[in-house]
């Protein structure tokens, strides 16, 4: 999730999370011990962001602590000491009063499809609709019922209606990458 899209949604998150979080949140301590962290192992500007940006994930319950510690070794890029180091800071300052909380709060956004688990289209649709998946309802095409056209016979696995065939318009399909 972008810090964009996170920072229109935050006050959703916060209003799901148990009293004892929310009071950990609020109170941006958190924010201080990262920026803490960020100085003493001379992080810049990205991964900085980067820190701020894994930490709130964690801690509204949209990422689980396994996939937090992934995301941080993948984009941080720092020596193995360091991430150990920061990995003992974050525990120690800001997760372990609230670890069983975090676990919690993560399986409620599993089953309500808010979290990181949740399918990656309808993750990607709904941050896209701005929270709104009426925006990805059209009307019928009159090629609806043989998308492939054909008449119902199956011509190529991945050959297209054609113009002659009612499909007028330009199709634009857009294509993302997500690296893990």
């Amino acid at each position: 999730m972008n810090p964009e899209e996170l920072q229109r949604n935050i006050a959703l998150y916060y209003s799901k999370l148990p009293p004892k979080v929310q009071e950990i949140f609020s109170s941006m301590k958190w924010l201080e011990t990262l920026k803490q962290i960020s100085l003493k192992y001379n992080l810049n500007n990205t991964q900085q962001e980067t820190l701020g940006t894994e930490t709130t994930l964690l801690l509204l319950g949209i990422i689980h602590l396994d996939e937090y510690q992934k995301n941080l070794w993948t984009e941080l890029n720092l020596s193995e000491e360091f991430m150990d180091n920061i990995f003992k800071e974050i525990n120690d300052s800001i997760i372990n009063t609230i670890r069983p909380k975090l676990f919690e709060v993560f399986e409620k956004n599993v089953k309500s499809g808010i979290s990181e688990k949740a399918d990656w289209q309808q993750n990607i649709n709904f941050i896209l609709s701005g929270g709104d998946y009426s925006a990805f309802l059209t009307q019928n095409s009159p090629l609806e019922e043989y998308p492939l056209g054909g008449g119902g016979q199956i011509l190529h696995p991945v050959a297209s209606a054609t113009p002659q065939e009612g499909n007028k318009d330009d199709t634009v399909l857009p294509v993302f990458f997500i690296n893990k």
